[in-house]
């Protein structure tokens, strides 16, 4: 059996590979069929996965109730009233996810 030769990866590529593999996880697939779904070792996602953190803590500012909203994205509010303002369609997905 022959080795496939090394392929190299930005890192952009591998951001998109683990938030794939997070979303397959998250619907209920193993790591490992995730992996093999990407065609990917399963240690190589596993170091990934380590490197490219899922749930990043941003900055954040606090608005009064009566202030318009400035920020340009997507919004998200919640039924106990809290509202995510300025996301992006990524951040806006992996928090309704979260919320869920």
């Amino acid at each position: 059996m022959s080795r496939r030769p090394r392929r190299i990866w930005t890192s952009e590529q591998k951001k998109h590979l683990v938030a794939e593999a997070r979303r397959r996880m998250a619907g209920g697939e193993s790591h490992r069929a995730s992996a093999k779904a990407l065609d990917l070792h399963e240690g190589t996602l596993r170091q990934w996965m380590e490197r490219y953190p899922a749930g990043q803590l941003q900055p954040v500012q606090i608005a009064a109730d009566d202030e318009p909203a400035r920020s340009t994205g997507i919004s998200v509010a919640t039924p106990d009233g809290f509202v995510f303002d300025g996301l992006d369609l990524d951040g806006a997905i992996r928090l309704w996810e979260r919320l869920r």
